[in-house]
């Protein structure tokens, strides 16, 4: 496993690490909470020590089954949690402090711990950032000693780009994968990279259609979210991963594996985080780290298909979550 240093936490944490969204049993299906365990113990035991969740994954359920994986571990992982979001099927949020006191409250409970690593608000709206709310929030937090690291979960990379430019928070979660790579398009990587703000990619897979199991007419059952994708938008997006398949049969790596490894050339990110329910996966997805590297003719060749994309679209759908 490769580790990244993160300057202000004084630590280093794996470029894989562990999505917890899957594991709350409301978001990609239905889940077996002793599978979920054991693909978090198969992952610590092969090096990945960054876990990341939120209070609406499962409606906690995810925090709950962390727990019972971190037993013994606390001080030997490092755990970023979410809130913002009063009723995240329909969208509600709240960022007043009283809300996120209480809800970083309800975190700590459910996590058996007293303080979060890093703590981040869950897809504010542009206002919050740019009014400078979202920095006084995180500010707060800090200063009570209940969080070590504040940043932003953003909806976009330009809302990303605006929290780095403010020069607001300590990370910056976004979305960025093979599809939607305008976090790098924009500069946001850059310049998070050139004022040492670390950048978490998050959706690497893009809700599991990078994995390549999914085809024109799947379908997705009550308790999956994937369900709002329309049928249209799928099937256009899916021709365009194909785009992809010649780059993984020349490096024997699987649709899963480029993905991440895609993730992992970016010098600008600390760690991303697949979403991962079985040991099946998580095998998988850590051999990304152990296989030989993109080569810059492989990146190149990835950066200028995702240009090349039929559309004016090539944003991972549903990204604001």
């Amino acid at each position: 496993m490769k580790y990244n240093y993160i300057p202000k936490l004084d630590l280093n944490i794996s470029a894989i690490g562990f999505g917890t969204w899957p594991l709350g049993g409301d978001a990609y299906g239905s889940v077996n909470d002793d599978e979920s365990i054991a693909a978090l113990e198969y992952a610590f035991d092969k090096g990945v020590n960054f876990f990341d969740t939120a209070n609406i994954y499962g409606n906690g359920h995810s925090e709950k089954i962390l727990t019972l994986f971190a037993r013994g571990k606390r001080e030997k992982i490092t755990i970023s949690s979410k809130a913002g979001y009063q009723d995240y099927g329909k969208g509600s949020q709240n960022f007043s402090e009283q809300f996120i006191a209480v809800s970083i409250h309800e975190i700590l409970k459910r996590l058996k711990t007293d303080y979060l690593d890093i703590f981040f608000l869950h897809s504010p709206h542009r206002e919050l950032i740019a009014s400078g709310k979202a920095h006084s929030l995180l500010s707060k937090l800090k200063s009570s000693g209940i969080i070590r690291l504040g940043g932003i979960s953003v909806k976009t990379a330009d809302d990303g780009l605006l929290a780095v430019e403010t020069g607001q928070v300590d990370l910056i979660q976004v979305v960025f994968n093979l599809i939607d790579q305008s976090a790098k398009n924009n500069g946001l990587l850059e310049l998070a990279y050139k004022k040492k703000i670390a950048i978490i990619a998050k959706v690497p897979l893009c809700y599991g259609f990078l994995t390549g199991k999914y085809h024109e007419g799947s379908k997705f059952g009550d308790n999956d979210h994937r369900r709002r994708f329309a049928e249209t938008e799928q099937s256009e997006w899916i021709s365009r991963i194909k785009a992809f398949d010649q780059t993984c049969d020349k490096g024997g790596k699987t649709l899963s594996q480029l993905a991440l490894q895609f993730c992992l050339a970016q010098e600008s990110i600390t760690s991303t985080i697949p979403g991962m329910k079985t040991v099946q996966q998580v095998r998988e997805n850590l051999d990304a780290a152990t296989l030989p590297l993109l080569t810059a003719c492989e990146i190149k060749e990835i950066e200028q298909n995702n240009l090349s994309l039929s559309g004016s679209n090539n944003n991972c759908p549903g990204k604001a979550a």
